[in-house]
């Protein structure tokens, strides 16, 4: 059992200056003058300041009652609070809003002050529901004047007001809106290990300062889409307007994606209220899935199914996706078919090999995965069966990849916590990274189709690498005698068009992988979905599926019935 040893008492602070510092060694020469500033003056704060902010940044909220704030490791606040107020980074006794005082005092703090003649033009009513006495409250608050409503609290408040720019360095750091300050944490309890990759101003996510307020007018439009009315079609178009359209050297996929994805979500809400020709004016805007299928659909329900058609055509030609080339096949021929003029052809679905198994139902050694550990008991006979679904091949696929996955390329990483690059998904990934790449699959592949892929090398890789934090891996799922027995019977050939297959689109394809291998005692190994009572193929297993029989890698289905 791991001894996890206790944090530092102020592993906090020690944690934001870290990230303070990483922010300097990549950003320094495009931060504006206001964030270096706020760099260097929380640099100059006494430590016991320096704490109680980052504290506070942890918090939910602006605003705050000093005789609340409890933290022993730091002792008396007052010196601390007037230090953070000399440098504005907190206000004492600011104005406060009228809805920003209700989550400070409890109901009956509330009640209590209510009762005492406090809030004017206010009766207290014990019956009150928390919701009820909000309304009441929120009427009669905003009735007062600031200096009244200070009043009305009878105890010092603190207003953070540093909140903006911690915003903007979390971004600079991590890239995204997302994470916070607990990464630090698990990193620091050792329940979370990342691979060393470089960290620099060659790897850093931002290029310039224009691309970062881009990337974070992206997320301050994504929070207020979240509050905007859902039926206020103006509102939604006018929010969408403000929807930035990348357009800088080099090419910001992550952004671009971003901004379609805000783009799809507005566009369908406004096709949900009826908006269909501004629904479709920003699906025209985007790439991003779903944009096309959904302008084909409302082509069609705005009667023009001919261009429907047309665009299914495209689809079909150069699909963004599995999922959009299914769909556009599927639809063009539901449309055509009500068109006098127009033929599409019909849809093939892939049939595989399937076989009817009537199986006792006993417990066995996978928890609720009966079905499989049915059918693996009974293969068992002949060969080894394991419960595998899609670990073991995006394991391996990692292992053999990891130099590729964690190469340091421009914008691949900004922080120490990730387990992919943030390109990862980007059409270019491969294109940006030849090199390394063209040295990996030499080395995997240098046995020749027929042959194996390099096993004591990537036996010897998942021994370095397990535990290592990788967005495609799931460690425990793989040990030595799996590894080896996958590498030994599966040859190179099969093994190259299974990562060619992943590469394609590997952030739908990471999915849909057979419940078992097996591995029969004459050699070579198969793939085997299973079925319960009542369960039925999903699309991303039937894609696999047929990609296996466009290969020739041995597969079936087998439907358990008990008996």
């Amino acid at each position: 059992m791991q001894v996890v040893s206790p944090l530092p008492q102020l592993y906090y602070l020690a944690n934001f200056l870290e990230l303070l510092e990483g922010v300097q060694q990549q950003y320094s020469e495009i931060l504006p003058k206001p964030y270096g500033q706020f760099i260097h003056r929380f640099q100059r704060l006494s430590p016991n300041a320096q704490a109680l902010l980052v504290r506070l940044l942890s918090r939910k909220g602006n605003y705050f009652r000093l005789a609340k704030l409890n933290y022993p490791e730091l002792g008396e606040l007052a010196t601390a609070v007037e230090a953070l107020a000399a440098e504005q980074m907190v206000a004492l006794q600011p104005p406060v809003a009228a809805d920003e005082w209700l989550p400070l005092f409890t109901k009956k703090e509330w009640l209590a002050k209510i009762t005492a003649g406090l809030v004017p033009g206010l009766q207290a009513d014990l019956g009150w529901k928390r919701t009820e006495m909000d309304s009441a409250l929120q009427t009669a608050l905003t009735e007062l004047s600031p200096d009244q409503a200070l009043e009305l609290a009878q105890e010092p408040i603190v207003e953070l007001r540093a909140q903006p720019l911690f915003a903007w360095l979390k971004l600079l750091y991590f890239g995204n809106a997302r994470q916070d300050l607990s990464e630090f944490v698990l990193r620091d309890l050792a329940l979370s290990q990342f691979e060393p990759y470089a960290i620099n101003r060659q790897t850093r996510l931002f290029a310039d300062w224009a691309q970062v307020s881009d990337h974070m007018a992206v997320v301050e439009l994504a929070d207020r889409w979240q509050n905007t009315a859902g039926d206020d079609i103006e509102a939604l178009v006018a929010l969408a307007e403000q929807v930035p359209t990348p357009t800088g050297e080099p090419q910001d996929a992550r952004l671009e994606r971003k901004c379609g994805q805000l783009l799809c979500d507005i566009a369908r809400q406004l096709e949900r209220l009826g908006a269909l020709s501004q629904a479709q004016r920003l699906f025209a805007k985007t790439g991003e899935l779903p944009a096309r299928e959904r302008q084909a659909r409302i082509l069609v329900s705005r009667g023009l199914p001919e261009q429907a058609i047309i665009l299914c055509r495209a689809m079909t030609e150069s699909p963004a996706s599995d999922d959009e080339f299914e769909f556009a096949h599927a639809f063009a021929y539901r449309v055509a078919k009500k068109l006098p003029l127009a033929y599409w052809p019909k849809p093939t679905v892939y049939q595989p090999p399937t076989e009817h198994w009537r199986c006792p139902k006993e417990p066995g050694e996978w928890g609720a995965r009966l079905p499989e550990w049915a059918v693996a008991k009974k293969l068992s006979a002949s060969g080894r069966c394991f419960y595998v679904e899609n670990h073991l091949f995006l394991t391996v696929f990692a292992l053999v990849y990891w130099p590729v996955f964690f190469a340091p390329v421009a914008g691949a990483f900004s922080h120490p916590f990730q387990s992919q690059p943030h390109d990862l998904y980007s059409q270019d990934f491969l294109k940006r990274r030849p090199d390394v790449l063209a040295k990996t699959e030499a080395w995997a592949f240098s046995a020749g189709p027929d042959g194996h892929l390099p096993l004591p090398c990537l036996l010897q890789r998942l021994e370095q690498k397990n535990g290592i934090n990788h967005s495609l891996v799931f460690w425990p799922a793989v040990d030595e005698a799996l590894l080896t027995l996958a590498i030994e019977n599966i040859s190179v050939k099969d093994w190259r068009a299974i990562f060619d297959y992943l590469w394609g689109d590997l952030r739908a394809r990471r999915k849909g992988l057979p419940d078992l291998i097996y591995f029969p005692s004459a050699g070579g190994a198969e793939l085997i979905e299973v079925k319960g009572p009542g369960d039925k193929l999903q699309t991303h297993q039937r894609r696999w599926l047929a990609f296996f029989h466009q290969a020739g890698i041995a597969h079936r289905v087998v439907n358990v019935a008990w008996q």
